[in-house]
């Protein structure tokens, strides 16, 4: 089905949202058969949600498209979607091989908000899972958003399979709503972010203030950024809790917690670049790498930070090994801060401060004395 170029507004009443259902996917018989849906052109569908964005009205708008259960192999493309609550949304489960791309969300709730199957949330408990209905094969590419209040993409309830690429997420701040760009959530897994940005995530109705980048929790599983950069977010660049998490050439900048690991089952991290984290108010210290776990950090370059390395121990143990890393603090800047009982291994690792010539261990007996485990 193509749709032709315009602009299809509620305001002349030609807004139209879709339901797909099972039969009107493609046929599961023939994995090579997809049913499509293009836009021709540039093709605007515009809803009445409130803009300029208010707390009020957070929930305002429609729902324009909405995959049933069981609707496989559809591919969506070429779309603005302006001004509604959630753009697309697939909670009902048992959705296989969807390929979204070339979407462009603003003024909106949610964006894209997908779902293994709707009584998945524990892994242990997932019936769906055992009958084989979680969806899956799912693959998300040049899918962006501006001025989402709540959340770019959303991965829930045991999805797995999915790919995201080449996306962007930007809320420009917006508050009141708990805004994330990226988000994975209740048992999924086997979940790839590559060359994705997320961007100004805020969230103040709370003494800790919130708004993440990229966020996965802890019941999820094999999840890898792979290229990613996240911005000016008010906690976390990479708010991780996925055990084992895979973190590979990211950039994260001017958030409130740089990169935060919370595993501990030990998180990888190679070719990091974390600057420049700044307090954006509310409770809460400003650091460039976080730690309440285990993580190891190759070939990593930290700088400009509050503080560069923050290890917490609370009631688990807490492990940073550094291999070929750099981290350099200003003047009036922390290198390190450690609470009593956690463990800082460097390898091959220089640690700068001012002007001071760098202190560089090859193992850890060879570190400075306020380094040492």
């Amino acid at each position: 089905m193509y749709v032709l170029e315009g602009h299809y507004s509620i305001k002349d009443g030609t807004f139209w949202s879709l339901k797909i259902s099972k039969n009107q996917g493609g046929p599961v018989k023939n994995p090579s058969v997809r049913k499509k849906l293009i836009g021709f052109g540039r093709v605007l569908i515009e809803g009445s949600r409130i803009v300029p964005y208010e707390r009020a009205f957070k929930e305002s708008g429609e729902t324009w498209l909405e995959i049933r259960q069981g609707a496989h192999q559809l591919h969506i493309e070429n779309f603005d979607i302006s001004r509604v609550a959630t753009g697309i949304l697939a909670r009902e489960g048992n959705n296989k091989d969807l390929f979204f791309t070339n979407l462009s969300f603003q003024d909106t709730r949610e964006n894209l908000v997908l779902y293994g199957h709707p009584d998945c949330s524990d892994r242990d408990h997932c019936k769906a899972a055992k009958k084989g209905l979680l969806s899956n094969g799912i693959k998300i590419e040049k899918v962006n958003g501006l001025r989402y209040s709540k959340r770019h993409i959303r991965l829930s309830h045991g999805i797995f399979g999915v790919t995201v690429l080449n996306s962007s997420a930007d809320s420009q701040s917006l508050d009141g709503d708990f805004a994330v760009g990226f988000d994975v959530e209740n048992s999924s897994h086997d979940i790839v972010f590559q060359n994705c940005t997320s961007q100004k995530n805020l969230y103040t109705d709370s003494s800790y203030w919130n708004g993440d980048g990229f966020k996965s929790e802890s019941e999820t599983e094999n999840i890898r950024w792979i290229g990613c950069t996240s911005m000016d977010n008010a906690d976390g660049g990479f708010d991780i809790k996925s055990p084992g998490a895979v973190l590979e050439q990211i950039t994260a900048s001017g958030n409130g917690r740089n990169i935060r690991i919370w595993s501990q089952r030990e998180a990888l991290l190679t070719n990091i670049s974390v600057s420049h984290a700044r307090h954006w108010g509310g409770e809460g210290t400003p650091c460039g790498l976080w730690i309440q776990g285990i993580a190891s950090c190759h070939g990593c370059t930290i700088f400009d930070n509050p503080t560069q390395i923050r290890l917490e121990k609370r009631n688990q143990p807490c492990e940073l090994r550094l291999y070929d890393s750099v981290i350099t603090a200003g003047k009036d800047e922390t290198l390190v801060f450690r609470e009593k009982g956690t463990e800082l291994q460097l390898t091959r690792t220089e640690m700068r401060q001012s002007d001071n010539p760098p202190s560089t261990s090859k193992t850890p007996e060879e570190m400075p004395p306020e380094h040492r485990s």
